[in-house]
């Protein structure tokens, strides 16, 4: 079963003993393929990851064994903040399918909960705080917002005439911002209201990663630009008012940022992406190296608090934070789950 290409999910039991200090992250080993989502429950001890693949591991800290697995590819993947519900984007099928993390039993290939057909691929997902409505971010420029416990659709909007690359909603489900290949960041009303446009790059820069803080005030923009790749801006805005608040500073530049996520106090921020570097092995001959960071930021000041992993050979591809702001985790290309300590045992 395992020689095909699925999207595997581990769940993996964190005691307070098992993140070392930030310098040294615990590995988490297990999957084939890059883990490209990461949750951790509320009110729960686990860790949950997918990856490309398509089964579901249950872990200790000794061992782990195979609960189910979605059968599925993962064009993008996505979490419900309380692990409940998992999403799949399938864009060779123009699909969306959510699976009930709590029903599954020891099965190869389990069963959704809904499958959602959408009008074109799908480039990006975001659940609700309260993981009752999905947010899906289309190559057609469209976004949709779905019922996780029906798989109703309850609206569709056109916002851009290009692909969206990133979405996010706010805690209270009331605003949705999206962006994609056009620089532009959409802020649209989940109910009524009116669209309102930031503008977080130039007309060549493209929004890879977006984030609301946890009290919904402030909105962290990553802009790429495409043809310049030390220029990738990372900035902080107010949502209310569409206003810049500050421009970050990274310690290494990035050339794309792949995920952001704030600390429940919403007074860090950290940023996963990629730097490029160039080496010379001999006079005539460079050497250029996509490298993957892991960077933490005052949200106050936007300066750099910790650079948790420097040029690491695979891009770290999704980030979260602990319930507690303690333990921040990110997947990576590796295949691998990384962990470290952000705030040290008293």
């Amino acid at each position: 079963m395992r020689g095909f290409a699925l999207a595997t999910i581990i769940c993996v039991l964190i005691a307070p003993s098992i993140a070392q200090p930030q310098e040294v992250p615990r590995v988490l080993k297990g999957h084939n393929l890059p883990v490209i989502a990461v949750c951790m429950p509320s009110g729960s001890d686990t860790l949950m990851s997918a990856d490309l693949y398509g089964f579901v591991e249950n872990w200790t800290q000794e061992t782990h064994e195979t609960q189910f697995g979605t059968g599925w590819v993962c064009d993008a993947a996505a979490f419900s903040p309380d692990g409940q519900c998992l999403a799949i984007a399938c864009n060779s099928t123009s699909e969306v399918r959510l699976w009930d993390t709590r029903r599954q039993i020891r099965d190869d290939f389990a069963k959704p909960l809904h499958v959602i057909q959408i009008q074109e691929m799908s480039a990006c997902l975001a659940f609700s705080a309260d993981g009752k409505l999905l947010v899906v971010g289309g190559a057609d420029g469209g976004i949709s917002i779905w019922e996780t416990a029906t798989g109703i659709n309850v609206s569709r909007t056109h916002v851009s005439d290009g692909p969206l690359l990133a979405v996010a909603i706010n805690t209270e489900s009331k605003l949705v911002a999206t962006g994609g290949i056009s620089g532009k960041v959409t802020l649209i009303p989940t109910h009524q209201g009116r669209q309102r446009k930031l503008v977080a790059g130039s007309e060549e820069s493209m929004i890879s990663a977006l984030a609301f803080s946890p009290d919904g005030k402030t909105l962290a923009v990553s802009a790429t630009h495409q043809r310049d790749e030390s220029n990738c801006i990372f900035t902080f805005w107010n949502p209310s008012t569409a206003n810049k608040i500050r421009q970050v500073t990274p310690k290494n530049p990035f050339i794309y940022l792949s995920s952001i996520t704030f600390s429940p106090d919403g007074k860090k921020v950290a940023a996963a992406g990629v730097i490029k570097t160039v080496s010379q092995p001999s006079p005539n001959t460079f050497v250029h190296r996509d490298l993957g960071e892991v960077q933490v930021y005052s949200v106050t000041s936007g300066e750099v608090e910790s650079n948790l992993i420097q040029r690491h050979p695979d891009p770290f591809t999704s980030i979260l934070f602990s319930r507690d702001g303690h333990t921040l985790v990110a997947g990576c290309g590796d295949c691998n789950v990384y962990i470290w300590r952000i705030v040290k045992p008293k």
